[in-house]
């Protein structure tokens, strides 16, 4: 077993550099596009807003019998996305520490200075950014595949590839991250006992309170489209008065 580990992650090691070496190689590296793909990799508009966006769009577009189970699935695929980030956190702080690409000497990405942002102290896998957005983009899929395939290239395309091109992840981070928020969310929407409990604490609410319902809804799917980063920051805040 531990010979088939060590193998396992020499076959790893091996993918990982052939990618981020191709991507270096064939894709341009200059300081105009590192700043249009930075841009894009910390943008929450264009991360976490564009998604939540497609989400509420979803939701509102449902009609006949299935509209209200389906609302469900999105809730679910809410929760899910919520549980998978706990799930990935927790990964990064108990596995061995992962150094991300950026900061191995052997690849050469930019021929400018540029900022590093504590990232040398912070383990690359899983990518919680993968586990978030594949995440919700699952969800949309089992609820509308038209719509679905459009999140999933969407992320593909705007939120994951700049990580990789950037250095901020190796691709099997990514793919981790990936397998991990799809199957959380795969697993609550196909589970009838998980459905069945959403929807009872749910359903009530949305058509009895339909205010109080939206009102939660936005503030929960706003953190998401903040990343979390009001949260982080509010429980920090918490933290620091509890300890003094």
């Amino acid at each position: 077993m531990f010979y088939f580990l060590i193998s396992f992650y020499s076959i790893i090691n091996e993918f990982d550099r052939i990618i981020i070496q191709f991507i270096i190689d064939h894709f341009s590296h200059s300081r105009e596009m590192f700043y249009d793909i930075f841009f894009l990799s910390g943008d929450h508009l264009f991360k976490g807003g564009a998604m939540i966006a497609i989400l509420w769009y979803t939701w509102f577009i449902q009609e006949g019998i299935e509209k209200d189970r389906k609302r469900m699935y999105l809730v679910a695929t809410i929760m899910a996305a919520i549980f998978g980030m706990v799930i990935s956190r927790s990964l990064t702080a108990i596995l061995p520490f992962h150094q991300r690409p950026l900061f191995d000497i052997s690849f050469h990405y930019f021929d400018f200075q540029m900022e590093k942002y504590g990232f040398d102290k912070l383990s690359s896998f899983p990518s919680d950014h993968a586990v978030l957005f594949i995440s919700l983009a699952t969800g949309l899929f089992l609820v509308s595949r038209k719509i679905g395939m459009i999140a999933i290239a969407y992320v593909l395309l705007v939120i994951l590839f700049p990580r990789v091109y950037l250095g901020y992840h190796w691709p099997s981070d990514i793919i981790a991250g990936g397998i991990i928020g799809a199957g959380i969310t795969t697993f609550f929407i196909k589970s009838d006992w998980i459905i069945n409990l959403i929807s009872k604490f749910t359903l009530p609410v949305l058509h009895k309170r339909p205010a109080l319902f939206y009102a939660i809804l936005f503030l929960v799917t706003y953190q998401i489209a903040d990343m979390f980063d009001a949260s982080r920051a509010f429980a920090g805040f918490v933290k620091h008065i509890v300890q003094n």
